[in-house]
C-alpha cells in the first residue's frame, strides 16, 4: 500500500493501533498548574523571556486584543488591538521582542513584546481572510492560510526581513481548496503544511455568521467561543479528509506527502523539528492522533492514539524524537514523548481546562503556556510547570 496513506476503520483503530499505542503511555502530570485568566475568547500562545513572559491574542468580548503577562503569570494585561483581525486566532513570537499575531480578516506586527501593533495587511500581496497558525521559525515569519484573489485561495505569506516585506506563497494540490490549516517551516526552502476538512453532514453546523475553528469548536457572529455538539463515534467517516503537503524549493512546487480521505479524520497542527522529522495531531470520529515522520514525509507513522481526549489541535517538536502535544475534552491534557513511542501524560484538573486550543513552551525554564476552553464556553489562559 502506498505508505503516504494510513487507512483506518473504527475497527482498526480501536482493535490494534489504539491497544499497542496505550500500552505505551504512561501517566505523569505538571509539577504545577493554574487558569491565570478566564477570558472571552483566548486562542494561540507564544512565550518570550526564558517563559517569564507569554502573549495570547483574544478578546473580553468586545474589540480583538492581546492578553500579556510579564511576571510568569502572577498579573495579565489586555491591550486592544484591531489590526489583529475581526477574530484573533494565533500568535509567533521571536522569544525576544518581535511577535506577530493573526486571525480573520487581519494580521499584526509588533516590535515591543506587543506593547503596540501595526497592520501588516497593506504590506501583504493578497488580501488575508483567515489563518489560524502563524509561525516564526528558520528566521522566517510565516501567515499560511486562505488569500483572497480571483477566489478564496490557500497560501502562505511570508516574511524574512522581520516582516518589512511579504511574498505569497500559493498552495496547490489539496483534496479540496481552500482548506488549509496550519503550516511548519523547518527550512528556509522546506515547508509543511495541513489541510482537510469534517463531513457537515455528520457535525451539527456552526450557525450563520459563525467561525468554525475546529469540528468541534466556532466562534459566533458576536465573538463569542461555543462547542458543536460531537457527532456519534459510529459515523461513516465519509467527506472528511487529512493531507500533509510538502515543498522543497519554497513553495514553487507542492507534493502531498500523506492523505487519509473519508476514514472520520481531519488534521490540526503540525510542527518539524527539521526537514526530515516532523509530527502532526489528527482528530475526528475516533480516537485523535499524534502522527510522525522521520524520513521526510516518505512514510508516516501513527505513533499515539490517544486513548482519553476528544481532541487533539496543538504539537511541538523540541528534538528528532521529542514532541508535545495538546487536547483533551474530559480535561486539558498534554503528551509528552522522548522517543515517540512511550508517551507521559500530563493533565490539569476540569476547572483549569476542559481541553487545550494551542500551547507553547519554554522547555529550559520547564514552563508551559497554553490556552484552553470550559465547560462554560469561555477560554481560559493556563500557566504549567514540568
Amino acid at each position: 500500500p502506498d505508505p503516504r496513506s494510513l487507512p483506518l476503520s473504527m475497527d482498526a483503530l480501536r482493535l490494534t493501533v489504539a491497544l499497542a499505542l496505550f500500552a505505551g503511555a504512561r501517566a505523569d502530570g505538571f509539577a504545577s498548574s493554574e487558569n491565570i485568566l478566564t477570558t472571552t475568547i483566548a486562542f494561540g500562545s507564544a512565550t518570550a523571556n526564558n517563559g517569564a513572559a507569554a502573549f495570547f491574542p483574544g478578546s473580553e468580548g468586545g474589540a480583538p486584543g492581546v492578553f500579556a503577562t510579564f511576571d510568569g503569570g502572577d498579573t495579565v494585561n489586555y491591550s486592544q488591538q484591531s489590526t489583529v483581525g475581526m477574530i484573533p486566532l494565533s500568535i509567533a513570537g521571536d522569544g525576544d521582542q518581535r511577535l506577530l499575531a493573526a486571525g480573520l480578516f487581519g494580521a499584526a506586527s509588533s516590535s515591543d513584546q506587543g506593547a503596540t501593533f501595526d497592520s501588516v495587511m497593506s504590506a501583504l500581496p493578497s488580501k488575508l481572510i483567515s489563518s489560524q497558525g502563524v509561525r516564526y521559525q528558520s528566521s522566517q515569519w510565516a501567515i499560511p492560510g486562505q488569500f483572497m484573489s480571483s477566489e478564496a485561495s490557500d497560501g502562505i505569506a511570508m516574511s524574512s526581513d522581520d516582516m518589512a516585506s511579504w511574498s505569497l506563497v500559493p498552495v496547490s494540490g489539496f483534496h479540496q481548496a481552500g482548506l488549509l490549516r496550519y503550516g511548519s517551516f523547518p527550512s528556509a526552502s522546506t515547508f509543511y503544511v495541513t489541510a482537510g476538512i469534517w463531513n457537515t453532514t455528520e457535525v451539527s453546523a456552526a450557525p450563520a455568521g459563525a467561525r468554525p475553528i475546529s469540528a468541534f469548536l466556532h466562534v459566533t457572529k458576536n465573538k463569542k467561543l461555543a462547542a458543536t455538539p460531537r457527532p456519534p463515534a459510529d459515523g461513516q467517516g465519509q467527506g472528511w479528509w487529512a493531507q500533509v503537503a510538502k515543498t522543497m524549493d519554497g513553495g514553487a512546487t507542492w507534493e502531498i506527502v500523506y492523505e487519509n480521505l473519508n476514514n472520520g479524520y481531519y488534521p490540526n497542527e503540525i510542527d518539524c523539528f527539521d526537514e526530515s522529522h516532523c509530527t502532526f495531531v489528527m482528530e475526528g470520529l475516533g480516537q485523535p492522533q499524534v502522527v510522525s515522520t522521520s524520513d521526510g514525509g516518505a512514510t508516516w507513522e501513527s505513533v499515539l492514539v490517544d486513548p482519553s481526549s476528544d481532541s487533539l489541535m496543538s504539537a511541538r517538536m523540541v528534538d528528532t524524537s521529542e514532541a508535545w502535544v495538546a487536547g483533551g475534552g474530559d480535561v486539558g491534557r498534554m503528551w509528552h514523548s522522548t522517543d515517540m513511542a512511550n508517551w507521559a501524560e500530563y493533565t490539569v484538573d476540569i476547572k483549569t481546562a476542559a481541553s487545550f486550543t494551542s500551547f507553547d513552551l519554554d522547555e529550559d525554564a520547564g514552563v508551559v503556556y497554553a490556552t484552553g476552553v470550559l465547560r462554560s464556553q469561555l477560554c481560559s489562559v493556563v500557566k504549567a510547570t514540568f
